[in-house]
C-alpha cells in the first residue's frame, strides 16, 4: 500500500487537469493579463516592470524587464515558474533552473497564438473550462470581424517606439490587428516582427496615418524632424491612442484593440473625404 501511495504522488502531478501550485513570476504583461484573466492572478508573486493590468498588479514587485529577468529578485521572489513569451538572453534559461524556476516561454507574436497560450496557462492553472470559453470567445471574434481589405485600405504606420523609431513590421499581431480592423500595415511587406525604418524607408513608403504611443507619454514634438515631409503629418493624421497599452500586447482585451483601431480608421476616412461627398 505505501508503494502504491509513492508512485501516485509521483505520477498524479503529471495528469491533465490538475493544476500546478508554484508561485509564478510573469515577464510578459499580455501573459500577466491572461493569467489574471483565468483567475491565477493569486498565484502570481512578481512582475515585469511593464506588467500592469490588472491595476492591482502594480503592487507586486518588479523582478525584470520584457524577456529580461533580474535573477537576484527572481530568486527573492520564491516563485517555481517564470513565464515569458521569449528570453532575450537564452542563457539565462539555465541559471534560473539551478535556482530551482521552471522557465515556461509562451510565444505571442501573431493573433493565430492566442488560443495555444490561453490553453497553456488555463492548463497551468487548472482552469481548463476558463481557458476554453475564451478560446470560444476569441474565436467567434474572428469570425465575425475578419475581413480582406480592399485596395483602398488605409495604410498604417504602426509605431511602438519614438526614439529611435521603432515599427511594427509584418510578422506582428500589430498587422493582424490593423487588418481585422479594415487597414494596411505599411509595413506588412517586411517580414521581421519589429524594426527600425530609415527616414528613406519612411518617405518612401508614405504612410495614411501614423499610430503612436502617446499613452506612453510621448508628445508629438519628440517625433523626428522628417515625419513633417509626410502627408500624414501635414494633414494631421496623426494618431496618439489614450490607452495604448491595448495595441501593444495580445490580451483578453484584443476585442478593444480592434474596436479602437476601427474607431482611428473611420475618423481618418473622415477627414480623408472631400468636403462634397456624404
Amino acid at each position: 500500500m505505501k508503494h502504491l501511495l509513492l508512485i501516485l504522488l509521483l505520477i498524479l502531478p503529471g495528469l491533465p487537469g490538475l493544476a500546478d501550485d508554484r508561485t509564478i513570476v510573469s515577464l510578459s504583461p499580455a501573459l500577466t493579463e491572461i493569467l489574471c484573466f483565468l483567475g491565477g492572478e493569486a498565484r502570481l508573486v512578481a512582475r515585469s516592470g511593464g506588467c500592469n493590468y490588472p491595476e492591482s498588479v502594480k503592487k507586486l514587485p518588479v523582478a525584470g524587464s520584457l524577456g529580461t529577468p533580474d535573477l537576484e529578485r527572481v530568486a527573492l521572489s520564491r516563485a517555481g515558474i517564470l513565464l515569458t513569451d521569449h528570453l532575450r538572453n537564452a542563457a539565462l534559461r539555465r541559471s534560473l533552473e539551478e535556482l530551482g524556476v521552471e522557465v515556461r516561454t509562451i510565444p505571442l507574436a501573431r493573433l493565430e497564438d492566442y488560443p495555444a497560450a490561453v490553453t497553456a496557462i488555463g492548463h497551468l492553472l487548472g482552469a481548463e473550462a476558463r481557458a476554453v470559453a475564451e478560446v470560444t470567445r476569441f474565436r467567434d471574434f474572428l469570425a465575425a470581424a475578419r475581413k480582406e481589405p480592399g485596395p483602398d485600405a488605409p495604410k498604417v504606420l504602426f509605431v511602438v517606439w519614438h526614439d529611435p523609431v521603432i515599427a511594427a513590421g509584418g510578422d506582428t499581431f500589430a498587422t493582424d490587428y490593423i487588418r481585422l480592423a479594415g487597414g494596411e500595415n505599411v509595413a506588412s511587406g517586411v517580414r521581421r516582427a519589429y524594426f527600425r525604418p530609415s527616414p528613406e524607408w519612411v518617405l518612401r513608403h508614405e504612410p495614411d496615418l501614423i499610430v503612436y504611443p502617446g499613452g506612453h507619454g510621448v508628445s508629438e514634438n519628440a517625433l523626428p524632424p522628417y515625419w513633417r515631409e509626410l502627408r500624414a503629418v501635414r494633414t494631421g493624421a496623426l494618431y496618439r491612442p489614450p490607452e495604448a497599452d491595448i495595441f501593444f500586447r495580445l490580451s483578453p482585451r484584443f476585442d478593444r484593440a480592434v474596436a479602437g483601431l476601427e474607431t482611428i480608421l473611420q475618423d481618418y476616412r473622415r477627414r480623408d473625404r472631400p468636403a462634397d461627398q456624404p
